[in-house]
């Protein structure tokens, strides 16, 4: 790039974390190993160093000393919480996690059945809860708010879009901001700016029946799953199961 302060990397990999000294983590894959692989590169550049199997999208952080990651770590169809690398800090369905601004403790997503929950653990290991249960849908990855006194994370439940939200120490939930559409929360600056993705997802069935020449939309409200169609083609079940419903899924 010639934009001033660019720097283009020459190598594949989503970013995972960036130490303070410049480190990335990054993820990386190839045709020879399925999955996520975790590899760490200088951002001044050289080669990746691949690290571990089985680290999939978010699913490592540097420590603020920026000499240890702590990773969401597939092993045998299971995950774990590993810090650092090798010691395991827990076991269960984890995801994203995120050291605090002072290093005592990482936050993470963690699923159970149909849902997912914002939970923290102490460095070591020896303490472990959950702030926030109960979200149907999930996006990004659970932040630390400046100085660490929130979680700040977007999620949703039944016959919603994930909105930002935030939950203290104490468990206490508020709602940061909603918009029409998804937010997704990527990241968070030392100063408390959010770092936000903005979907607009639209979903449409589409169709033409016995006597008509061209396709046109059959939707009725925002997410329409089409389920069957009559013997003479001239009308269509449908299943509505987004925002429009309210919470529900409805037939159509």
């Amino acid at each position: 790039s010639t934009e001033p302060g660019v720097q283009t990397v020459d190598f594949p990999g989503d970013i995972l974390s960036i130490s303070r000294s410049g480190e990335l983590a990054i993820d990386q894959r190839d045709e020879t190993t399925p999955g996520g692989v975790l590899a760490t590169v200088s951002m001044t550049g050289g080669a990746p160093r691949q690290v571990l199997d089985g680290v999939f999208y978010a699913g490592a952080d540097w420590s603020p000393e920026g000499t240890e990651l702590v990773v969401a770590h597939a092993v045998g169809g299971k995950t774990r919480l590993e810090f650092p690398i090798g010691k395991v800090l827990a076991f269960g369905d984890f995801e994203a996690p995120r050291f605090s601004p002072d290093g005592g403790t990482i936050s993470f997503w963690e699923t159970a059945g149909d849902s997912v929950s914002v939970g923290l653990i102490d460095r070591l290991g020896k303490s472990k809860r959950i702030l926030s249960a109960g979200w149907t849908e999930w996006d990004g990855v659970p932040c630390w708010a400046a100085k660490g006194r929130e979680i700040w994370f977007t999620a949703a439940k039944a016959g919603e879009k994930p909105a930002l939200w935030a939950v203290d120490m104490s468990g206490k939930l508020r709602l940061v901001i909603r918009v029409p559409g998804t937010l997704e929360l990527d990241d968070m600056s030392g100063e408390g700016r959010a770092l936000l993705a903005h979907h607009l997802p639209k979903q449409s069935i589409r169709g033409f029946g016995p006597g008509q020449s061209g396709e046109r939309d059959l939707s009725w409200l925002d997410n329409p799953f089409p389920a069957d169609l009559s013997p003479d083609g001239t009308t269509l079940l449908l299943n509505e199961w987004g925002e429009g419903t309210g919470g529900k899924v409805v037939i159509y």
